[in-house]
């Protein structure tokens, strides 16, 4: 390995929401926290070594073949995939001889030699674990109900409140804010406080 950097110029915003799974009791279960993809680098210099020029050009059409331009690959890593990007060269394969014979020298020493460098570039996933939450934890419904005081006398008006906020399978993650928005009309009256409630289900 020849080098390794963070790629400043692509770091996003950390505080997207990312899914990730970890092993539990001997159970896989999944998770979700806020997740800061960093960007890395890594430059690595090869050698490969053969005996003769018919194994270097074999080389050289299986490299062909497999590798070139670019690739991706990917990784296990805490439970999620990770893709590695790698870059091969063009001109990756010009065979040099690696020496010469000389009296005394043992078998394998004199080798063609084949030089190339392969930048790769992948990111390393980090998870907020103070703010992760099991992937089950959803919201799965929202009850409405307008109290409109008039005359001292409360009363209890079934709408007409309408969601714009989209819950259907929205998961909440501690300290994470929500924007509860809904529209609401009434032909003599104006809605001027609003109390919200929650409450926890199943645990």
């Amino acid at each position: 390995m020849a080098s390794v950097g963070i790629d400043s110029g692509n770091i996003t915003n950390r505080f997207v929401m990312g899914k990730y799974t970890k092993r539990e009791h001997g159970k896989l279960k999944s998770y979700v926290s806020y997740l800061y993809s960093m960007p890395l680098t890594y430059s690595f210099n090869i050698e490969i070594r053969c005996e003769n020029m018919n194994t270097a050009m074999k080389i050289n059409q299986a490299y062909r073949e497999y590798f070139y331009k670019n690739m991706t690959f990917h990784m296990n890593y805490k439970g999620t995939v990770v893709p590695v990007r790698v870059g091969f060269p063009e001109n990756a394969f010009q065979p040099t001889p690696g020496g010469t014979y000389q009296p005394g020298q043992a078998p394998g020493e004199n080798f063609i030699k084949i030089s190339l460098s392969i930048q790769c570039e992948t990111y390393q996933p980090i998870f907020d674990p103070y703010n992760e939450r099991p992937a089950d934890s959803s919201i799965y419904n929202m009850g409405l109900g307008i109290w409109v005081n008039r005359d001292h006398s409360p009363e209890k008006i079934e709408g007409p409140l309408k969601w714009v906020t989209d819950f259907e399978d929205m998961v909440l993650v501690s300290g994470q804010d929500i924007l509860l928005e809904w529209k609401y009309s009434y032909f003599d009256r104006d809605l001027l406080q609003v109390d919200l409630l929650y409450e926890e289900e199943d645990g």
